[in-house]
């Protein structure tokens, strides 16, 4: 599973339960807004794993403007668009060679996207 640098304590904790419940954890952190740490991340996931049967597309980046659509920067709204479609996005393209029949990509969206 993937992690931002910041969240090492919380990946280290739940990397502990996952393995304690018997399965194999490996925590990396990630920036999905780059698209080579992505294709990293895909290819150190089946070096460690032999493939990949699920892709759960969960991490979202999220801000509100009081101000509406006109308070919003480019570097706001680029920001959203590399962590909630590109990211989604390249990690869905890179796993599906690796991905046997039956496999699954689960994708989630924000409480934003309702808004």
């Amino acid at each position: 599973f993937t992690h931002l640098a910041s969240e090492e304590s919380e990946a280290r904790e739940t990397a502990r339960l996952v393995e304690e419940a018997g399965r194999k954890a490996v925590a990396v952190s990630c920036d999905i807004r780059e698209e080579e740490q992505c294709r990293a991340l895909v290819e150190r996931a089946v070096a460690e794993l032999g493939r990949i049967d699920i892709l759960v597309n969960n991490a979202a980046y999220q801000m509100s403007q009081p101000d509406g659509i006109g308070a919003i920067t480019t570097e706001q709204f680029d920001r959203v668009m590399r962590t909630n479609l590109y990211g989604m996005f390249w990690l869905s393209k890179m796993v599906l060679p690796h991905m046997p029949k039956g496999g699954c990509i689960i994708n989630s969206a924000s409480v934003q996207a309702y808004k």
